[in-house]
């Protein structure tokens, strides 16, 4: 779907075949959604109208806010962070780790962030006193 909305990335966003175009001045968004809509038409993209939300001062996207030429977190994203147990095994650390990539393009370096806890999710290879390596338990 990038691809295909290529020419007109300055205005739209994607998620697999989930769509949004937005702008901060009404009038500008109307010329650009008929850019838009001339786009989907030459590529012979379908949509659903009973999901499509026109001229709306803010709409939910892939769990963002947007709207008016701001993309902003859903706040309900954020109090399950706050909500959050600390995890107590690899498979819990895991399903954290992923909740937070979804954050990453509002975490500054998050790879760098979490790096201590990804390290505790892999294979953690002990050598014993006879040279024997094994997997140890991190």
């Amino acid at each position: 779907m990038k691809k295909i909305l290529q020419p007109i990335k300055d205005i739209t966003d994607s998620y697999v075949d989930d769509i949004a175009t937005f702008l901060d001045e009404r009038w500008q968004h109307l010329v650009d959604l008929e850019q838009f809509l001339q786009t989907v038409d030459q590529e012979h993209i379908t949509l659903n109208i009973k999901k499509c939300k026109f001229a709306h001062p803010e709409v939910k996207f892939c769990g963002d806010i947007i709207g008016s030429g701001i993309r902003q977190i859903d706040p309900s994203k954020i109090e399950i962070i706050n909500k959050i147990q600390a995890p107590t095994n690899k498979t819990e650390l895991r399903q954290i780790l992923g909740l937070f990539s979804f954050f990453r393009d509002y975490i500054p370096k998050l790879s760098e962030v979490t790096q201590p806890l990804t390290d505790l999710t892999k294979k953690v290879y002990l050598t014993d006193c006879t040279g024997q390596r094994y997997i140890g338990n991190s």
